[in-house]
C-alpha cells in the first residue's frame, strides 16, 4: 500500500484502477479536454526488420473513436517504458494522448540503456513505415524522449527539422543545436517539462532566448517539488495537459 502510494499512484481525474483486474483504466473527462469519445486505450504490437537484420517491435496506442476516414497525428519515441503504472517513470500521460485522438509509437527499448545508442535508427525505421499508412497525419509527427533519451532525441531533430511539427523532452540531460541544421527546413515546436528542484530555470530560459534565433519557439513547465522522477499526481497532470495542449491546441 505504501510504495503504491509513492510511486504507481494515478494522475486524479485521468486514470482508474482497478483492483479486481489489476489494470489502469483511462479516463479523460471532458472538463480536463474536451472529448466526448472518451474510453479506454487497447494498445497492440507492431515489428519492423532492421536493414542489417533483426527487428524492432513497437508498441502503439491508436486514437479513441478510431474512424479509417480521418487522418491522425503521430507522437513517436524510442524509451524503455516499463510499466505504465509506474508513476514514477512520468510517462502517464501516453494513453490521454491516444485518447485525445492521436497515434502514439513506443520502440520499445529491452532495458533502459540497451540499444539507446540506436535510438535514432530505430524511430527512423518507425517514422518512415508508419508515415506510409494513410491514416496518419505525416504533417503532424511528434517525437519524445526523457533523460539520458534526449541527446539523441536531440542529434534527430537537429538532423532533420523538417520532417517533425514538434518534439516533447522530458527532463532532459540534451537539448538540440540548431545552428548547423539545414537552412531551408522548416523548424519544429519545442516542449520542455522538468522537475523544479532540478533547477533548471535559468538553462532552459537561455536556450529558450538561443534557439529563438534560429526560428525554434521552445516552452517549458517546471514542476515545483519533484526531482528528476515525476511522482506526485499534480505534476503527472500538469504536464499530461500541457503535452496534450502542446499536440491538439497548438
Amino acid at each position: 500500500m505504501i510504495l503504491g502510494t509513492l510511486t504507481n499512484e494515478p494522475s486524479a481525474g485521468i486514470w482508474q484502477y482497478d483492483l479486481t483486474t489489476s489494470r489502469l483504466k483511462v479516463v479523460v473527462d471532458a472538463s480536463e479536454y474536451p472529448s466526448s469519445y472518451a474510453k479506454n486505450v487497447t494498445s497492440f504490437e507492431s515489428f519492423f526488420q532492421l536493414p542489417g537484420g533483426g527487428e524492432i517491435c513497437c508498441t502503439v496506442y491508436p486514437p479513441a473513436n478510431f474512424d479509417y476516414r480521418k487522418k491522425y497525428p503521430l507522437v513517436l519515441g524510442d524509451t524503455y517504458f516499463g510499466s505504465v503504472l509506474n508513476g514514477a517513470h512520468g510517462r502517464l500521460w501516453v494513453p490521454a494522448v491516444a485518447n485525445g485522438g492521436a497515434f502514439v509509437v513506443i520502440v520499445n527499448r529491452w532495458s533502459w540503456f540497451g540499444d539507446i545508442e540506436n535510438w535514432e535508427r530505430n524511430v527512423m525505421l518507425a517514422y518512415r513505415n508508419f508515415t506510409h499508412d494513410p491514416r496518419i497525419d505525416s504533417s503532424q509527427v511528434y517525437l519524445f524522449g526523457a533523460s539520458a533519451e534526449t541527446p539523441y532525441l536531440s542529434q534527430c531533430l537537429a538532423r532533420s527539422p523538417g520532417l517533425w511539427r514538434g518534439a516533447i523532452f522530458l527532463n532532459p540531460s540534451g537539448l538540440s543545436d540548431f545552428s548547423n541544421s539545414p537552412r531551408f527546413q522548416t523548424r519544429p515546436r519545442i516542449l520542455i517539462s522538468a522537475g523544479g528542484e532540478e533547477h533548471e530555470e535559468d538553462r532552459l530560459k537561455k536556450y529558450q532566448a538561443d534557439v529563438l534565433k534560429d526560428g525554434v519557439l521552445v516552452d517549458f513547465i517546471s514542476h515545483p517539488g519533484e526531482w528528476h522522477h515525476l511522482v506526485g499526481n499534480d505534476a503527472q497532470l500538469a504536464r499530461t495537459r500541457a503535452i496534450m495542449h502542446f499536440i491538439f491546441e497548438e
